[in-house]
């Protein structure tokens, strides 16, 4: 694993917003902004590849599902 598995609260928040913002980066194809945002994500430092093993990408919802299922933690 290159990233870490424990987030504070506010990386959490920017977490999810970058989530969601690459998400829409991929549906509209603008790859270059894509690219950015995973840029952005590995400075937190997160990285899909250490949980995202396919093609699909990586979504908001399979962050919420590996905090849910405890193999993110987010601290106070």
């Amino acid at each position: 694993m290159k990233g870490r598995a424990t987030f504070s609260e506010q990386e959490a928040t920017e977490l999810r917003a970058a989530f969601a913002a690459l998400s829409r980066a991929r549906r509209d194809g603008d790859r270059a902004r894509a690219k950015a945002l995973r840029d952005s994500l590995r400075a937190v430092p997160f990285y899909i590849s250490d949980w995202a093993r396919d093609e699909q990408g990586f979504e908001p919802s399979d962050f919420e599902r590996l905090v849910d299922d405890g193999s993110i933690q987010i601290t106070a």
